[in-house]
């Protein structure tokens, strides 16, 4: 029985994943053959698809009254027998085996629905069909022999991992020539255009420089393909997956063949593609050995086989693609003098696509035409918001990195036009390695998975939430007695705070304030979207809501005031209620929440987060279900495919997309560092004036009666309390501007300390601040929670006229209350100065000066920032 191990070690199958592989053996079946052992002969109608898991197969060629010729041998981890299935012509060779053989052998039906129809094999398939189809047209005997696993082409830099129904046979051809067309289709700028033209009509050794994802490769492609060589041979050598160590042998062959069956010399790439092109991928690999026999054979124009003696005439283009520039070449010593010399006069650099932008709507159409025959949907526009996101974004993986946002955006949408939601941009993240997925636990599984989560928490939460509102508007209306005020300032918030750490935004899950809303959309089911207004400014829209609750707490000091404190909430429950009589899913709690932003914010950090497989969402998933729903559960309430979840902001564990999920893509991650601070695709700036204002904030809650006397004073003695109201609401609104021009003004003397665009820098150095405010309303709320958390039972119990002479009960003692105070603003100013630390390195990475070293004094100015700020925030508590 064929096993997923043997096909793992075959060359068409390396990419693909275990679980993958065994349901593909399922399909195969398996040939034995003697030595000597006919398989074919040519002339017969094509039947089957082979792939050798031991031993060699020979491939002849026989014509009527000629001498059988061999055309090549192939190995262990080869395949064969796929042109005439494609063609759907007779065998044009003869395969027979040499040794005792193996085969794993797909029928015809295999074959078109499984190795066609998946984008990893496909592409491989035509990689490797090329050199044979070269070999097939030429009819030269000495076109080679050695049909090895050898990368014919390396992997494209317009990304990867498409998925779509089987290619036609005749969809072939012009599959190989989508990607040479690009270029043509778009022209990316006049000037790169007439270079290519330029040193196509060139044949001296070309060196092609550039970042990743640039399209080196295509480019050079499109040289050959306007070359006077366009119809000789033409491969591609990725140096970096194969190893540069390994080439002397395959590129100059052999004088006398190393293996006992072959009836000839082994014949090097340079003789089988001899008046073609060879590029070098990743040639940065190359050993200095073979750097120096290629420069000797471009001088020479010829070259001389392992352990032989005559001269082979040398007549290959060789083209040399690096990321590094050719100064940088030379300076570290990565050639060889001899050949930068040769390539100094001879080289194509190619401009970063932040560049030349205008040809970004245009790289995007191309894109959806593509992407939407691939995934079988009819997605032909997208609309101005996302394009300008794409339009504004600096796309460090250029090509590479816009195609896979494309790709991933007309996967999720299922209408027929791209909205900005749907854009994630970034290079999709692979899952850390300091990650463990809480879902292998089969007990977690189950939790998550039950009808009872989140509805059993939620109710609860519901009923206690219910009693604390009663008794804010008819309870006592003394703050020391009132249940409601306890629940909500003294238990709820700081529990809510803590809760951050460990689970997220969970709590927006069972959240009683949108509980009212919820209930009704179960009886009704609205369809429409939020207006698109209210979506474009939904950050900013939040953020004052958010700093308006605070404003209310702070100024009219409402954690002293049961019926303001019952208003608040309220306003907020009634707020999610109205939004979600009129607007899908959780519009309220996505788009317009206070709460929600400050948990969006907070939940960054957490130890927990909930992401996609996305190998598997790309490959195997087709009806994201996870997103949409099902007829028993809802889709993700959040507008969030998890396939594009790369932080914690607008996940809230509700459950939906793990109970959706068919293939188990979906993992509830413990992770060690929240690199989501240093790596979020999509920074805000309004998250970052949210961060500088928390951070004033909590100045203000620590030292709440010393800022209401403050206010007190500076009222005129006759002043009435709304006069009193205005000074203190000055009071507070004017530092927070005050704090957020200081930001800018740190923001502007670090970029010009780092040469960095000042609004790159703003837009992201605020997310370095988020576990020092983290860690001062960890230690503010634990403080309230420690002193105050113990009259919940008191006037519990008061409820029902029970009055008791209860004393304050503490949970730590003595000085142990500061200790853990301190600890918890001094680990948040530790972790606030590595992930800026972090910020900073990976800009400096992905900045256009080469990726510079980030050195001590580039971060003089945001540390010293961070400490004086954790120092006042030790003092303020």
């Amino acid at each position: 029985m064929i096993q997923a191990a043997d096909l793992q070690a075959a060359y068409l199958f390396q990419e693909l994943p275990a679980g993958e592989l065994e349901t593909i053996a399922h399909a195969a079946h398996e040939i034995n053959c003697e030595p000597d052992a006919l398989i074919y002969k040519t002339g017969e109608p094509g039947h089957d698809f082979y792939v050798i898991a031991e031993g060699k197969v020979e491939l002849l060629k026989e014509e009527q009254g000629a001498v059988a010729h061999v055309y090549g041998h192939i190995r262990s981890g080869g395949h064969f027998g796929e042109v005439s299935l494609i063609t759907g012509n007779p065998r044009s060779l003869t395969a027979r085996s040499l040794t005792r053989t193996r085969l794993i052998c797909f029928d015809r039906q295999a074959f078109e629905n499984i190795i066609l129809a998946n984008p990893i094999l496909f592409r491989t398939l035509v990689q490797a069909l090329a050199n044979r189809l070269v070999v097939s047209s030429k009819g030269n005997p000495d076109f080679g022999n050695t049909f090895e696993p050898v990368p014919a082409a390396g992997q494209t830099e317009l990304g990867e991992g498409m998925s779509g129904k089987p290619r036609a046979k005749n969809q072939i051809i012009e599959a190989i020539g989508e990607e040479y067309e690009l270029l043509e289709h778009v022209e990316l700028t006049r000037k790169i255009h007439q270079q290519i033209l330029r040193f196509a009509l060139d044949d001296n050794p070309l060196l092609i420089t550039g970042e990743l994802g640039t399209g080196k490769l295509l480019t050079a492609r499109q040289i050959h393909m306007h070359s006077a060589r366009k119809s000789a041979p033409y491969t591609e050598l990725d140096l970096e997956k194969y190893g540069g160590h390994e080439w002397d042998a395959k590129l100059f062959g052999f004088a006398k063949s190393t293996f006992p069956y072959s009836t000839g010399r082994e014949l090097g790439l340079f003789e089988q593609y001899r008046n073609g092109t060879v590029v070098f991928y990743h040639a940065e690999k190359l050993g200095k050995d073979i750097q120096k026999k290629l420069h000797d054979a471009v001088i020479r124009g010829t070259f001389t086989a392992i352990d032989g003696k005559d001269e082979q005439p040398f007549r290959i283009r060789l083209i040399f693609i690096v990321d590094h520039d050719i100064s940088t070449l030379k300076h570290q010593n990565i050639f060889i003098p001899e050949l930068i010399e040769l390539l100094a006069s001879h080289v194509f650099s190619l401009p970063p696509l932040r560049e030349h932008r205008r040809d970004i709507p245009l790289l995007v159409d191309h894109y959806l035409r593509l992407y939407s025959a691939e995934c079988n949907k009819r997605v032909s526009r997208i609309s101005p918001d996302a394009l300008g996101i794409l339009m504004k974004y600096d796309w460090p993986g250029n090509l590479t990195e816009l195609s896979s946002v494309v790709y991933r955006a007309v996967m999720v949408t299922q209408q027929d036009e791209i909205v900005s939601e749907q854009i994630l941009l970034g290079l999709p993240r692979t899952e850390g390695k300091l990650q463990y997925n809480l879902l292998r636990i089969p007990l977690i599984r189950r939790v998550m998975e039950s009808r009872l989560y989140p509805a059993l928490p939620r109710a609860i939460v519901g009923v206690v939430f219910c009693i604390g509102i009663l008794t804010l508007f008819f309870g006592s209306t003394s703050p020391e007695e009132n249940f409601g005020l306890t629940l909500s300032w003294h238990i709820g918030w700081p529990l809510l705070i803590i809760s951050f750490f460990f689970l997220p935004r969970f709590w927006c899950s069972v959240c009683p304030l949108s509980l009212p809303g919820k209930l009704v959309q179960k009886f009704i089911h609205p369809e429409q979207r939020l207006p698109v207004a209210i979506i474009n400014h939904s950050e900013w829209i939040m953020v004052f809501l958010c700093i308006v609750v605070f404003w209310v707490e702070i100024v009219w000091n409402a954690s002293r005031n049961p019926f303001l404190t019952g208003m608040i909430l309220l306003s907020i429950s009634l707020g999610a209620l109205i939004f979600s009589m009129f607007f899908q899913r959780y519009s309220w709690c996505r788009y317009l929440c206070p709460l929600g932003r400050l948990n969006a914010i907070f939940s960054m950090p957490s130890t927990l987060e909930l992401r996609a497989n996305r190998q598997v969402c790309e490959n195997q998933c087709t009806d994201h279900t996870c997103y949409r729903g099902t007829d028993n559960t809802p889709g993700c309430p959040m507008f969030r495919h998890p396939f594009l979840v790369d932080n914690n902001k607008d996940c809230i564990l509700c459950g939906n997309c793990i109970k959706n999920c068919q293939y188990r893509s979906i993992q509830l991650n413990l992770r060690m560092a929240p690199s989501e601070l240093w790596s979020i695709q999509s920074p805000v700036l309004a998250d970052n004036f949210l961060v500088v204002c928390l951070a004033v904030i909590y100045f203000f809650l620590a030292r709440q009666e010393d800022f209401l006397e403050i206010v007190q004073q500076w009222s005129p003695d006759a002043a009435s309390g709304w006069t009193r109201a205005i000074i203190g609401s000055l009071s507070f609104w004017v530092p927070l501007l005050i704090a957020w021009y200081a930001y800018s003004l740190i923001c502007l003397l670090q970029a010009r300390l780092i040469s960095e665009d000042y609004q790159k820098v703003r837009i992201t150095s605020g997310y370095g601040m988020i576990p020092l405010v983290i860690g001062g309303y960890l230690a503010f709320y634990m403080k309230m929670f420690f002193q105050e958390a113990w009259r919940l039972i008191p006037n519990f119990l008061l409820l029902f006229g029970i009055r008791t002479v209860a004393e304050a009960f503490r949970i730590f003692t003595g000085g142990a209350i500061p200790t853990v105070l301190h600890i918890s603003i001094l680990g948040g100013t530790i972790a606030s100065l590595y992930a800026t630390y972090q910020i900073f390195k990976r800009m400096k990475l992905s900045s256009e000066s080469n990726g510079d070293e980030l050195e001590a004094k580039h971060l003089l100015v945001p540390f010293v920032a961070i400490l004086a700020a954790g120092m006042a925030f030790l003092l303020a508590i």
